[in-house]
């Protein structure tokens, strides 16, 4: 994994703080952060390479979503059936999806620690309830 898009909840006051310890975390480890467009705003100063938001999830190995559930759920419409993992990062709010705080990235992992992530939930979805198979 060396490309890691980021997309962040622009008017979140979280998301100014925590990005530009995103991004100087990521240099010493050799990664590549790949900023969407208007999450690039926050540091205009960056010289991180930056994508629109429906091209992100092509160009990058993880999509690091900074924001709530709103924000992980547009990501992962774009995301489709690429294969890119999701991790969702909460900036305040109820999120379910995005469990992860800033707090607990702020702080990192132990060494040789490591995040779990899912890469893909595939479920049919049935809209009409007589169109779905017998439950056991």
């Amino acid at each position: 994994m060396k490309r890691i898009g980021i997309v962040a909840k622009t008017d979140r006051d979280e998301a100014r703080t925590v990005l530009p310890q995103i991004l100087d975390w990521c240099g010493p480890r050799g990664l590549t952060p790949v900023l969407e467009k208007e999450t690039a705003g926050l540091c205009p100063a960056t010289p991180a390479a930056v994508a629109s938001k429906p091209e992100l999830p092509g160009q990058v190995d993880l999509l690091l979503v900074l924001g709530g559930d709103g924000t992980l759920l547009s990501m992962a419409r774009l995301v489709g059936d690429l294969n890119v993992p999701i991790l969702g990062v909460n900036l305040g709010g109820l999120g379910f999806l995005t469990a992860l705080t800033a707090e607990v990235c702020g702080n990192g992992t132990p060494e040789g620690g490591e995040v779990g992530l899912i890469a893909s939930v595939t479920a049919p979805l049935y809209v009409n309830s007589r169109d779905a198979p017998p439950t056991p």
